[in-house]
């Protein structure tokens, strides 16, 4: 009998790392897309200026509406698309440091879950103390999960077990 070049059960276990190895890779995939979505949609609402639960944000004290006034920013409740911060005693406006701008998705190592976070601590404290709202400032909850987001998706989810199931029987 001819000498086998290749252990039967050697090539099970490489082709169940093989298929393991692709289950991690389309999990990381998912969840970074899963993680993008939601972030968008934390964006496309708060540029509409309304909270989580689609209510119009508080408006800004008096003496923060003007400083955004001052350095060329509306005022409608959009407060998260702008940093206005004093320099040298005047205000300015940045549209490109916001908080928004340092949420970005975190894929856990074990890639069985996304978490969305801020890349910087001044940014993490700055949306805590609007989410939560503290001392006079009122809370403007904007980066919570609704059902809205929820059934947004899980309509991402469901499209991409159809994309596998078609693959599946291409194969």
């Amino acid at each position: 009998m001819a000498e086998r070049l290749v252990d039967l059960a050697e090539l099970d276990a490489l082709t169940d790392d093989l298929e393991s190895l692709a289950s991690a890779l389309h999990n990381e995939r998912l969840l970074t897309r899963l993680g993008l979505a939601q972030i968008r949609r934390i964006k496309k609402r708060t540029r509409a200026g309304v909270d989580v639960h689609g209510n119009p944000f508080a408006e800004y004290s008096d003496g923060y509406a003007r400083l955004r006034t001052a350095a060329g920013v509306p005022r409608k409740r959009d407060m998260l698309m702008y940093g206005v911060r004093v320099v040298d005693g005047e205000a300015e406006a940045n549209a490109y440091d916001t908080m928004l701008d340092h949420l970005h998705e975190t894929v856990a190592d074990d890639l069985q879950s996304v978490e969305l976070d801020f890349d910087r601590d001044d940014k993490a404290e700055l949306a805590g103390y609007h989410n939560e709202g503290e001392g006079h400032n009122p809370k403007r909850e904007f980066s919570a999960v609704n059902d809205g987001d929820l059934d947004a998706l899980a309509e991402l989810v469901d499209a991409d077990v159809l994309r596998t199931l078609r693959l599946s029987d291409l194969s």
